[in-house]
């Protein structure tokens, strides 16, 4: 189901789970995190569900997408509503460590918390690995007495320990930027314009896909894994390009813009752009 999933419907979601949990920015970090703890198995319980009833009706996770483009049109809007609620319940722990996060200004002010920041991103990282290893044996087909049970545990801790890679990668992230603050060259600054516009971008991404590999468009072939990995790469490499011609430019991203006119007003829009340019 995850590769199916385009960059606009996680837009759609992230936003529905922004506008249902705005609420929870007055609470305090010990409700957040006791939220978050009682959250946190109902993303891997649905996961796990879904997986070992998979394994036991014989389906395969990815249903096929039909050609032409009724055909897929039709077949995003019927499946939006199952993966939105997937996705839903799968983010807002991320969504609620978030918030603690920026609370706390844990990526911003990465020198004040160098510990948890190591800490997190080898934990985060290790466990998000070591919690992949089941269902990846499985997907490469070296599992081969994998039962619905198999299924209901790996993906459940697959989900769980998703998170905590997440978190670690992040905080990696996070370490990077600060040992590389006074480095800056043409490719941080390239990556840096990405940054500020990766909304924008983000959604780019799932127009070239459909370019490349729509039925309906160019449809190109992709014979083996490497070649998926060189394509990703190569779209990737182009938007860093676009992004640094913007920043020269002194573009911002149509899709940053319309996001703070939509969420302040076009006056407050500009003024928070001024702003921020300071």
């Amino acid at each position: 189901m995850g590769s199916r999933i385009s960059g606009p419907v996680l837009l759609t979601v992230y936003g529905l789970v922004a506008l249902t949990f705005a609420g929870v920015l007055r609470f305090r970090d010990r409700t957040l995190v006791l939220l978050a703890l009682a959250w946190l198995p109902l993303g891997a319980i649905i996961r796990a569900v879904i997986a070992a009833d998979q394994v036991l009706t014989g389906q395969s996770g990815n249903p096929p997408i039909p050609d032409g483009f009724v055909g897929q049109v039709v077949f995003r809007l019927t499946t939006f509503a199952a993966i939105g609620v997937v996705m839903f319940v799968s983010t807002v722990v991320p969504f609620l460590v978030g918030i603690l996060a920026a609370r706390h200004h844990l990526l911003e002010e990465q020198a004040k918390h160098m510990r948890l920041l190591r800490v997190s991103a080898v934990a985060g990282i290790s466990l998000g690995i070591l919690g992949g290893v089941p269902l990846a044996l499985f997907e490469a087909g070296m599992w081969r007495s994998y039962s619905p049970l198999d299924a209901l545990l790996s993906a459940g801790i697959h989900q769980l320990t998703g998170y905590a890679g997440g978190l670690g990668y992040a905080a990696l992230i996070a370490l990077v930027a600060l040992g590389l603050a006074d480095r800056r060259g043409p490719v941080t600054t390239a990556l840096a314009a990405l940054g500020e516009r990766s909304m924008t971008f983000y959604s780019a991404q799932s127009v070239a896909w459909t370019v490349l590999f729509a039925s309906y468009t160019l449809d190109l072939p992709i014979p083996y894994p490497a070649a998926a990995v060189g394509v990703g790469t190569a779209v990737w490499l182009a938007t860093v390009v676009l992004a640094d011609s913007m920043r020269r430019r002194g573009m911002r991203g149509p899709a940053e813009v319309a996001l703070r006119r939509l969420s302040y007003g076009k006056s407050r829009a500009r003024q928070r752009v001024r702003y921020s340019e300071r």
